[in-house]
């Protein structure tokens, strides 16, 4: 199908004020993802089993080093994941999409096992490995970051760290932060882009009026 004939002028307006429209989309609209990440460091040749705290919604899942999710546990501090490991390994959760814009902090996963609240409250860890004396040590994170035209969020959440004795822990929830850049004042882009092409389809407008008149 031939495009119609339109002079450039016009062209460039439908082309500001396209591009005008995709920014307006990405300016109220940003991209967010969220994680949880944790970290087993132990020894190489240390078999350990692990109920530590589950998201509170199905994400998508990898792992790295010697280590498998079993499942589910339920403990009198609510459901707990089960992981068994050798050696050193890394469990991640992360999950992304399109969301509100990135005016503010985008929100974390909520994990279980939890009591309390920073920088007094803890989460329930329990362990079982081959070597009782063995240090273990678990570090985890509750990243989660949103972007859009105008600005992005980036945050470390609060999960817990510490090294693990075997049987029941209470571990203490780690402190988190957030950072939050501004790139433009709320609505620049857009404004830049369909200003001029509102002003350029008028004026083509009236040119194509008086060509017909």
């Amino acid at each position: 199908m031939p495009l119609p004939k339109l002079s450039a002028l016009a062209w460039i307006s439908i082309a500001l004020l396209l591009l005008g429209g995709l920014a307006t989309f990405w300016t109220v609209f940003g991209w967010t993802e969220e994680g949880y990440v944790v970290n087993v460091a132990a020894p190489d040749t240390l078999a350990w089993t692990l109920w530590i705290p589950q998201p509170d919604r199905s994400m998508p899942l990898t792992t790295q080093g010697s280590v498998a999710i079993i499942g589910t546990v339920e403990t009198a501090y609510g459901p707990l994941l089960s992981v068994m490991g050798t050696g050193s390994a890394q469990i991640r959760y992360s999950t992304g999409g399109i969301a509100v814009a990135a005016d503010r902090p985008p929100p974390h996963v909520n994990l279980t096992g939890r009591e309390g609240q920073w920088p007094n409250g803890t989460y329930r860890i329990w362990r079982q490995s081959s070597d009782p004396a063995a240090n273990l040590t678990l570090t985890s994170n509750l990243p989660s970051s949103a972007a859009s035209l105008d600005g992005s969020w980036k945050c470390g959440g609060s999960a817990f760290v510490g090294h693990p004795q075997e049987g029941w822990n209470a571990l203490p929830i780690a402190f988190g932060d957030c950072l939050g850049i501004v790139m433009f004042p709320p609505g620049t882009i857009p404004a830049t882009l369909l200003i001029p092409g509102t002003a350029l389809a008028a004026v083509a407008w009236s040119r194509q009026r008086a060509t017909h008149s």
